[in-house]
């Protein structure tokens, strides 16, 4: 390198032509991430290899990755391991562009929706994605999704003393309730009183029912309430044992 020709940058015009701050090439310096040159009388001065290097940094930790990680990354470059580390990174950031990619499109489809007649409250919470809304609303100013509930104590069935089948808590097939998922014609807010005691479960919609305005969606697969801390419980170790039936993404 020829020192006469070489442009040298102190700390502060270094980091305004990187964007960082002088405390951030401190700390890389400590990491032993660049190595700054010294002036004659003592000063740190930065050249093209410790711009390069920082451009080099910068791009890792774009990937994810940490200080100690790049440090030896850089240290050894062609290990193994840290090939196979920044093959994992790159996939997470891969999967991360999809999902923004999933919510830029959710986001887009909400507001289409909102732009409608129909409010959708279904779609936040989908319980059925692949349902499309004027399949489930049809001509009425209102949908309610019908659920089959978990019943809360074992179900046994008896013959002349004997049981014969014994469920634990199963699902009941029986009867339907509010699975809490509904689409509304905006009509129905615009009527609606705006007194804020009004209640949707008691004034609402046993009106909407008895003017026939009120539909259903018979929705007959997982479905499960969040009243109670067994239920918060349950559904924590769903999660954490990846089995929930409603992540579908």
């Amino acid at each position: 390198m020829n020192e006469a020709t070489t442009e040298w940058l102190t700390a502060a015009e270094c980091a305004l032509r990187t964007g960082l701050t002088v405390r951030a090439l401190r700390v890389y310096e400590n990491y032993g991430l660049i190595t700054p040159g010294r002036s004659a009388a003592g000063w740190r001065r930065y050249g093209a290899q410790e711009l390069l290097k920082l451009n080099e940094i910068g791009l890792l930790k774009v990937l994810g990755l940490t200080l100690n990680q790049i440090r030896d990354l850089t240290r050894r470059p062609s290990s193994p391991m840290l090939r196979r580390l920044l093959e994992l990174q790159l996939d997470t950031w891969k999967q991360r562009r999809a999902e923004a990619e999933r919510g830029q499109t959710v986001a887009e489809a909400a507001l289409k929706r909102l732009r409608t007649d129909r409010i959708d409250l279904l779609y936040q919470h989908r319980v059925d994605p692949a349902v499309l809304i004027e399949d489930v609303a049809g001509d009425r100013q209102a949908t309610v999704t019908a659920v089959h509930p978990t019943a809360r104590f074992g179900e046994i069935a008896i013959d002349g003393g004997k049981v014969t089948t014994f469920h634990e808590k199963p699902q009941i097939t029986d009867g339907w309730v509010n699975g809490g998922f509904f689409i509304f014609e905006r009509a129905v807010f615009d009527r609606a009183d705006s007194s804020p005691d009004l209640s949707l479960e008691h004034q609402v919609l046993p009106e909407l029912a008895r003017k026939n305005q009120l539909g259903a969606y018979h929705h007959s697969g997982f479905w499960q309430c969040m009243d109670t801390v067994r239920d918060v419980e349950l559904l924590q170790r769903l999660w954490a044992s990846k089995e929930a039936p409603w992540k579908i993404w």
